[in-house]
C-alpha cells in the first residue's frame, strides 16, 4: 500500500479512536457521578439516555446503584485506562520517553487485569440478557487474556515489534467494549426489536469488528522480519532491483 494511503488510514484510525475513547469515558464518568451523586436522576441525563439507548437499558443502568462497589471498581480503573493507553501508540513518546513508555505500560496492564474480575460481576451477577451476553463475556475476555500473555512475554524477549502487534490486539479489544455501544444504539434505532433481542449480537459484532481493524491495521504495518528478507534475498535476488 501506498504511503499516503497508509496515512490516510492512520488518520482516520485516530479519529475512531478518539471518538471511542471519550464515548468510554463519559461512560465511565457517568457511572462514577450516578454512583456518587445520583445523577441518573436527573431529568437531561435521564432524557440523552433514554435517547441513546432506550429505556430498558437505562433502568438496567441505574440498578447499577445496587452493585456499588463493583460499579466503582470497574469504571475507575476503565476511565484511567482509557487516558492512558492511547499515549502507548504516539510514536514521538515511545521514542523521546522510553521510561513514560515503560510505566504507563506497566499501569496499562495493572489496570487492564484489575477490570476482569468485576466485568465478569457484571456479566454473571447482574447481566443484561443472561447467558446470552455471559457467552461472548467468557469467551472475549479468555481472548483478551491471552493477547495480554503474549503481548507481555514479546516485550519480555524484547521482541518489540510483536509486543507491538499484541497490544494493537488488546487495545482493539478495550476499545471494543464502547463499539458495542454503537452497533447498539444502531440496531435500537433502526430495527423494531426489543433490545433483549439484539444486545448479545451488539457484543458479538462490537469486539469482532475491532479485532478485524486491528488485524488489518497489524498486516498493513508489519515490516518483514530479518529471516524473511534473508528469504527473498536468497531466493529472488533480483526482486529488489526490479
Amino acid at each position: 500500500m501506498r504511503a499516503e494511503n497508509l496515512k490516510l488510514l492512520e488518520k482516520l484510525g485516530w479519529v475512531a479512536i478518539i471518538i471511542l475513547t471519550l464515548m468510554g469515558m463519559g461512560g465511565a464518568l457517568g457511572h462514577i457521578l450516578d454512583t456518587v451523586l445520583d445523577t441518573g436522576d436527573i431529568p437531561i441525563v435521564r432524557d440523552i439516555n433514554i435517547a441513546l439507548f432506550g429505556i430498558d437499558f437505562f433502568q438496567h443502568w441505574l440498578n447499577f446503584r445496587e452493585y456499588s462497589v463493583a460499579r466503582m471498581a470497574h469504571m475507575v480503573p476503565g476511565l484511567l485506562f482509557m487516558l492512558i493507553v492511547p499515549l502507548q501508540f504516539i510514536s514521538s513518546i515511545r521514542q523521546h520517553y522510553p521510561k513514560l513508555h515503560k510505566v504507563i505500560g506497566y499501569t496499562a496492564l495493572t489496570l487492564s487485569v484489575a477490570l476482569i474480575p468485576s466485568g465478569l460481576i457484571f456479566a454473571f451477577a447482574y447481566p443484561y440478557v443472561g447467558f446470552k451476553e455471559q457467552v461472548p463475556t467468557v469467551f472475549y475476555t479468555s481472548i483478551y487474556i491471552a493477547c495480554v500473555y503474549m503481548g507481555v512475554r514479546a516485550i519480555l524477549r524484547r521482541d518489540i515489534s510483536t509486543h507491538r502487534e499484541w497490544m494493537v490486539r488488546v487495545y482493539a479489544m478495550g476499545l471494543g467494549i464502547y463499539a458495542i455501544r454503537v452497533w447498539y444504539s444502531l440496531f435500537l434505532h433502526l430495527s423494531d426489536q426489543p433490545s433483549t433481542e439484539f444486545f448479545a449480537s451488539a457484543f458479538w459484532i462490537g469486539i469482532a469488528f475491532n479485532l478485524i481493524v486491528a488485524e488489518t491495521w497489524i498486516n498493513l504495518t508489519r515490516k518483514p522480519s530479518l529471516k524473511v528478507k534473508q528469504y527473498q534475498a536468497d531466493h529472488f535476488p533480483l526482486s529488489k532491483a526490479a
